[in-house]
């Protein structure tokens, strides 16, 4: 057999078994190599719940990276709307995790909004989080902030007072009631 008609061979079996030649880069290769717009292409030609993995990896790495802006397009993409509010978050975007929650409808918003109630009553911001909590429906949530406000108001007020203490007996006191009105 002549050499022309090996390489004829070896093309026409790669023409027949495409995966016989060499294989496509992952999503992982190509994201190490910094070729977002190969995977975007990628993630396009996807359906389904691979299509969302596809988008959410995007989004992971552009979170690894600080660029928390563009991780939240691409959580957004996957449709992962508590991944898209927590991006913001990490990258104190509040204002742009409250836009997003009010541009979504139905469930979506609902996730979005109780999730950013949570930060919120975390944050000690109450009123806040009772609009949030309404907005996601989560009327145990408001019921909880409405009847424990009076009790935060004062476990403030000790915190205010416990950093101008110097008797350490009465500072460990201020300690024990913020402990004991915080554990419910």
């Amino acid at each position: 057999m002549k050499l022309s008609q090996v390489f004829f061979f070896i093309s026409l079996i790669i023409l027949i078994f495409p995966g016989s030649g060499c294989k496509k880069k992952s999503v992982q290769q190509l994201l190490q190599l910094g070729r977002v717009e190969a995977v975007e292409k990628q993630c396009e030609k996807k359906t389904g719940q691979e299509k969302i993995d596809c988008y959410k990896t995007i989004g992971l790495y552009y979170l690894k990276k600080d660029q928390f802006k563009k991780a939240a397009g691409y959580y957004a993409r996957a449709g992962a709307h508590i991944n898209v509010i927590n991006c913001y978050f990490q990258g104190d975007l509040n204002k742009e995790a409250e836009n997003y929650c009010a541009d979504q409808t139905g469930e979506a918003q609902k996730q979005c909004a109780a999730r950013i109630g949570r930060k919120y009553f975390i944050d000690g911001n109450y009123n806040r989080a009772i609009h949030y909590y309404n907005i996601a429906g989560n009327r145990e949530g408001v019921s909880y902030i409405q009847a424990k406000i009076p009790v935060f108001q004062l476990v403030e007020r000790l915190n205010i007072q416990s950093g101008e203490v110097e008797d350490a007996a009465l500072e460990k006191k201020i300690k024990g009631i913020k402990s004991t009105l915080t554990a419910y």
